[in-house]
């Protein structure tokens, strides 16, 4: 499969509307806007393990907080 292959098809999948941010970006070239949108997944695949954990102790954190104040079944 080409390249254009390729990125028409992940266009015609994610759709248009989602890659217009990026597409506006780059005026309008679609090759560039995939790749900007691929470095964009890279970026956040980064942050993932960190925001799981902060995720993971605020939950905990809130859930002792509310239990302390209002009981068990809060």
């Amino acid at each position: 499969m080409t390249v254009l292959h390729r990125n028409n098809a992940l266009a015609a999948s994610l759709s248009r509307e989602r890659l217009q941010n990026y597409l506006q970006t780059v005026g309008g070239d679609l090759d560039a806007a995939i790749a900007l949108y691929e470095k964009n997944i890279d970026v956040a695949e980064a942050f993932y393990t960190s925001l799981h954990c902060v995720e993971v102790c605020l939950r905990n954190h809130l859930n002792l907080a509310m239990t302390n104040a209002y009981g068990a079944d809060w």
